[in-house]
């Protein structure tokens, strides 16, 4: 019966063993996995959260730097370099401030890298900021400068943006801190997995195989992706064999009971050494940010920028920075006295300053306002503060307003007194500017007679003896107007109100003309002239008039100093790359160094007033001012005995185009005609002139001349002789010369009579804007008499 019985009972014994081993291999096969994947992901996304942490607070800081920088935008790149500095470590290449310009952005402070404050930002890193802008907490991307890649973080504060580039290590990470040595993983600056956008890997080949798990993370706005496995069994080995153990020792309840006993304590052992880890690494990041807020405290109480925290409807403080006692004097219990802006702040600033507040605490949480108010501080001084204006957000009351206050007295201040100094100086050269246009005009005046009357005087055929005489009153008329247009130029480079043309010219045109120009003075003197051929090609910037005006003095000065026979010489070369060289060397007497500074100080001849050459001292003063004006440098290089060498340096047309200009020609000048029965109207008070005017249209036959000597006449006069043409005076007893012309030009009677302005004001901008208001031409005095008479007989012979 027993044996009947045994072999089915061991069969079934067997079989429920076997069955019960098989069952519990199979149930332990999948503990041991599902185990596994647990401990994999609880991992995972320990790193996950560590890496999200850390990042966080690194955009953190990076932000408070942006913000402590936008509260001091007198001096933002100096606090601004001052924060950065600390956190340029762990691989940190550069850590920069931007701000909007212009449609893109440009450099405002930098930590790091070789670009210069001020310079727009361009490619990659353009990208990164424009990224950064549009985002609301941050935003990322890699970047590849050259053979390295960098990620880079941008932080919108504000309407200016932080942001920061790392270095990516080029080669996988060679230990990580336990426990999560024993895992294998790659980080993605993406929301899935890009090989363009590895942040840092323990792998050197990629993707990771295996039973790869994945955890996603917030890094500013952009989303990043953790990739790892497990880099081992991650569970003891007697739980990977369990299985093996259950099928092999499944008869042994005890000691499968046994087993499973170890290995939960195992586990719970396991799950203490985690939580443990854990512990260890959120006290380590609340240590980091104890460290954080001691640093943001010290740099808050150090700082030059007092922080308060102020109620938007009471006007009272909550908190203030401890600095305010250093700065204001008061204690911090002081600064939170209800009622104390009332009392440091007067009307209507107090109403400015309680705007502010309501438009920020009723606002978007990003708005500021700023504004600068004086306020009282112990004793009763009053100090000038700019504050800035911030929704405190959800930290506080929902009308609460940070209010951030720099002290900025001394600049007020001394803006204050720039301004009055500015205004001075503005007055001055205003009344600089007014004596200068009234003494051309009183000296050209009285000038216009002596050359008109001798002018005619010459034309009119004086006697033998009268011949030497009237020269005599030309050449000393014109030395005397030439020392008076150099004076004014001079004083119009000075004042800056002299206009310059600088464009690309030709050096070989502007030589040849001034040598042509002077080559009879030469001549004359027994002086031979050369050109040497290095000018050739040679393209500079400068005014072409203002130029032929410099050589033309240099090459003057070189044969009126020169010695009979002697020879002069004009070369060019370049210098330093960038500039040219024009030369003027003569064979004259020389000058000694210490006379050197003083041939270009204003009516300064050194002894040359003792010979017979003529000059008023004025052209090389006018030269060094010319030159000057147009970027260049003038210099001399002499021996005594030996001769001279003036030369100027002007800044090479780098890649221009040889101009095609001609130069030195005389203006066209239409034909004179014989007018008949034409009628010239002359409005001028000066007796002199108008008696001037008469006798030089006696040369024309067939014109007759009308005078009026006040302005208001002009038109009817004009009406009742048929006037042709009109010469105008501009300064007039009764009114000006423009407002006559303005008249003229506004009756339908005369508006078609051409109008001539003859007058003693020679400055460019009062005749470009008569010219502009409708006169025909601008003579000034005292003016050429053949001109005269050609411009008025082509204006009325076109009638």
């Amino acid at each position: 019966m027993k044996s009947r019985w045994l072999r089915p009972v061991s069969v079934a014994v067997v079989t429920l063993i076997v069955g019960v081993s098989i069952a519990g291999f199979i149930a332990g096969r999948g503990f041991v996995r599902s185990d596994r994947n647990k401990i994999l992901r609880e991992r995972g996304s320990a790193v996950a959260v560590l890496l999200q942490s850390v990042f966080q607070q690194e955009l953190a800081s990076i932000k408070v730097l942006g913000e402590v920088a936008q509260v001091n935008r007198h001096d933002a790149s100096k606090d601004f370099t001052a924060g950065a500095k600390s956190l340029a470590t762990n691989g940190v290449t550069v850590i920069g401030l931007a701000t909007p310009s212009r449609g893109h952005y440009v450099v405002k402070a930098l930590v790091g890298g070789s670009a210069p404050v001020g310079r727009p930002i361009k490619g990659q890193q353009a990208v990164l900021i424009q990224r950064g802008a549009r985002s609301f907490s941050g935003a990322t991307m890699m970047m590849t400068l050259g053979k390295s890649r960098t990620i880079g973080v941008a932080i919108p504060v504000n309407q200016d943006v932080v942001y920061l580039e790392s270095a990516i290590p080029s080669t996988p990470l060679s230990s990580v801190a336990p426990p999560f040595n024993e895992l294998r993983g790659v980080l993605y600056a993406a929301p899935k997995v890009d090989p363009t956008q590895v942040v840092m890997t323990t792998e050197k080949h990629l993707p990771l195989t295996g039973d790869v798990q994945q955890a996603k993370f917030l890094v500013g706005d952009y989303e990043w992706t953790l990739v790892y496995a497990s880099n081992g069994p991650l569970v003891g080995g007697l739980t990977a064999n369990l299985p093996w153990l259950l099928l092999i020792v499944g008869m042994f309840l005890a000691v499968l009971v046994a087993v499973m006993f170890f290995l939960q304590a195992r586990r719970h052992r396991f799950a203490e050494s985690v939580v443990t880890q854990r512990t260890a690494s959120l006290a380590k990041a609340n240590a980091e940010l104890d460290e954080a807020r001691v640093f943001l405290r010290h740099l808050v109480s150090s700082g030059p920028i007092v922080v308060a925290v102020i109620d938007a409807d009471t006007l009272d403080a909550s908190y203030v920075s401890p600095n305010i006692t250093r700065l204001f004097g008061l204690s911090e219990p002081e600064a939170l006295t209800p009622g104390l802006l009332e009392e440091v702040i007067e009307e209507p600033h107090l109403c400015d300053v309680r705007a502010k507040l309501n438009a920020v605490a009723g606002g978007s949480a990003d708005r500021f306002e700023s504004l600068e108010f004086p306020v009282r501080i112990h004793g009763g001084e009053s100090r000038w503060v700019s504050t800035v204006f911030v929704s405190a957000g959800s930290a506080f009351d929902n009308r609460s307003v940070l209010v951030y206050a720099l002290d900025i007295d001394e600049q007020h201040r001394a803006a204050a007194v720039k301004e009055a100094a500015q205004k001075a100086a503005d007055a001055a050269n205003r009344s600089k500017s007014e004596f200068l246009s009234r003494m051309s005009h009183e000296l050209r005046t009285p000038l216009n007679a002596i050359l008109g009357y001798a002018q005619l005087f010459e034309m009119t055929g004086p006697r033998e003896d009268q011949a030497e005489p009237v020269q005599q009153i030309l050449a000393s008329g014109r030395h005397l107007l030439d020392m008076i247009n150099e004076v004014l130029d001079i004083s119009r480079i000075e004042s800056g109100t002299l206009s310059l043309s600088v464009e690309p010219v030709a050096v070989d045109e502007v030589v040849r003309t001034a040598i042509d120009m002077m080559r009879p003075s030469a001549d004359d003197a027994g002086i031979e002239l050369r050109l040497h051929p290095g000018c050739d090609g040679h393209i500079v910037l400068a005014d072409l008039q203002r130029l032929r005006q410099v050589l033309l003095n240099l090459v003057s000065n070189a044969v009126k100093y020169n010695h009979l026979g002697g020879t002069v010489h004009v070369g060019c070369e370049t210098r330093g790359g960038d500039m040219i060289r024009i030369s003027v060397t003569d064979d004259g007497p020389g000058i000694s160094r210490d006379h050197h500074e003083l041939v270009f100080a204003p009516f300064e001849r050194l002894d040359a007033d003792q010979t017979e050459v003529e000059g008023t001292g004025m052209g090389l003063a006018l030269c060094r001012r010319l030159t000057e004006a147009m970027g260049g440098a003038i210099g001399l290089d002499s021996t005594v005995g030996a001769g001279s060498t003036f030369w100027i340096e002007l800044p090479a047309a780098q890649g221009a185009k040889t101009p095609q200009v001609v130069l030195g020609e005389a203006p066209l000048i239409p034909d004179q005609r014989e007018p008949a029965d034409r009628t010239v109207l002359l409005v001028e008070d000066n007796p002199a002139n108008v008696r001037l005017v008469e006798r030089i249209f006696k040369l024309a036959p067939g014109v007759r001349v009308a005078s009026t000597t006040h302005g208001r006449d002009a038109v009817a006069v004009a009406v009742r002789e048929h006037a042709d043409v009109v010469l105008l005076d501009l300064n007039l007893p009764d009114m000006s010369g423009e407002r006559v012309l303005a008249t003229l030009r506004s009756e339908p009677r005369t508006r078609d009579i051409p109008v001539v302005i003859v007058s003693a004001d020679a400055t460019a901008g009062q005749i470009d804007r008569l010219l502009a208001a409708g006169a025909e031409r601008y003579l000034t005095k005292p003016f050429d008499v053949e001109e005269l008479l050609d411009v008025v007989g082509a204006l009325a012979a076109a009638r």
